[in-house]
């Protein structure tokens, strides 16, 4: 029912709702369905971010020795994040300097 009134509300287009117990469940789906939605193998994710600890979304994640290579056949773009919170001082030169 809640799904339902969920893909009313959201509008036309909108007719299926996923619901997962974890944001680490929930991001290896959206993973999984990027891949087969784009049938592209590169992937792009926050250096230093943490994406979950569940299938694919543990690959992407690197937080010190939480690192770990994708899946064969899959290409990992780790792109540089701004945290203002630790460094408030960032730039838009120095975040690509970083890239």
């Amino acid at each position: 029912m809640y799904a339902e009134k969920l893909c009313q509300e959201l509008g036309e287009g909108f007719d299926t709702a996923f619901f997962f117990n974890s944001g680490s469940e929930s991001n290896d789906f959206a993973y999984n369905l990027a891949k087969a939605y784009t049938r592209n193998n590169v992937v792009v994710a926050l250096r230093g971010g943490y994406h979950g600890t569940v299938g694919n979304a543990y690959d992407l994640t690197s937080i010190g020795s939480w690192t770990t290579p994708l899946s064969k056949g899959s290409a990992l773009e780790r792109l540089a994040w701004p945290n203002y919170y630790k460094n408030p001082h960032l730039t838009v030169d120095s975040l690509l300097a970083d890239a």
